[in-house]
């Protein structure tokens, strides 16, 4: 039968992985929906402000007007602890030059449960 010829069960065995890496690298992170719905309900959440040094970013494939959206990584003391934390923020192409470790970030922080993390301000 047509079962039994390699070329079949090859044929399957590819579809069946080619399907399941394509849902695996469209697959969003929890964390990046998180982050994202963080930012954007930024302004009605309330929060602490406090300024943090950039430790580390990564850029998003997002735009957002004229700006990029980027993973803005620092360290944030909670609970007497040091944590690594990421926050979504905009930067313009015009500023992304301007990106360094040690630059200040002001971010709007929320303890509660879930906590909440977004970039305020960048300060270039």
């Amino acid at each position: 039968m047509f079962i039994n010829d390699p070329f079949f069960v090859f044929g399957i065995l590819t579809t069946i992985i080619s399907f399941i890496l394509v849902v695996m690298m469209t697959r969003t992170r929890k964390s990046q929906l998180v982050a994202m719905r963080c930012w954007i309900s930024r302004e009605q959440w309330t929060g602490n402000l406090i300024t943090v040094p950039l430790e580390s970013w990564r850029r998003t494939g997002t735009k957002c007007g004229d700006g990029f959206i980027y993973d803005l990584y620092f360290y944030l003391d909670v609970n007497n602890s040091k944590k690594k934390c990421f926050a979504k923020g905009i930067v313009n192409p015009s500023d992304i030059h301007k990106l360094n470790k040690g630059l200040g970030l002001i971010i709007k922080y929320s303890d509660n449960t879930p906590s909440n993390i977004a970039v305020m301000h960048i300060d270039f």
